[in-house]
């Protein structure tokens, strides 16, 4: 697939949170949903009659990269932790997303390497736009 055909399909992002951050997640998501060609996944769009665990693997290997909202409640959550080794599994593009920087160093796995974005600077216009960018750039 050539890098123009890779263009115009649509970034698939799986969005991880837990499910007390669910208002910093919609914050999250109403960004992601400014840009082109964006689809987000989140497992708040699972029934309840799904099986969660084959349904968020292979939502997780579909996607082409994983964002996931670090708090001082997420870092304590199985699912969360179960998502986030999933997607290192997978060789994701793993992007934290922290309410202080401070959580990074709660997760179990080494995340220090890893690009850490914190919740006040997505509020800057291009935050999201560099995201996607990043992983544009990764894919070509």
């Amino acid at each position: 697939m050539s890098t123009k055909d890779k263009a115009k399909q649509n970034i698939r992002i799986f969005l991880s949170y837990a499910s007390e951050d669910s208002n910093r997640a919609t914050e999250l998501m109403n960004e992601l949903a400014k840009q082109p060609n964006v689809d987000v996944f989140t497992s708040d769009k699972m029934s309840a009659g799904e099986n969660w665990r084959t349904k968020i693997k292979e939502a997780l290997s579909e996607s082409d990269f994983f964002l996931v909202l670090l708090s001082p409640t997420s870092v304590r959550s199985r699912w969360i932790q179960f998502e986030l080794g999933v997607a290192w599994g997978l060789n994701k593009l793993i992007i934290p997303i922290v309410t202080s920087h401070d959580v990074v160093d709660r997760i179990p796995l080494n995340l220090a390497e890893l690009p850490v974005l914190e919740m006040k600077q997505l509020k800057r216009p291009q935050a999201i736009s560099e995201i996607i960018e990043r992983y544009e750039k990764s894919a070509a």
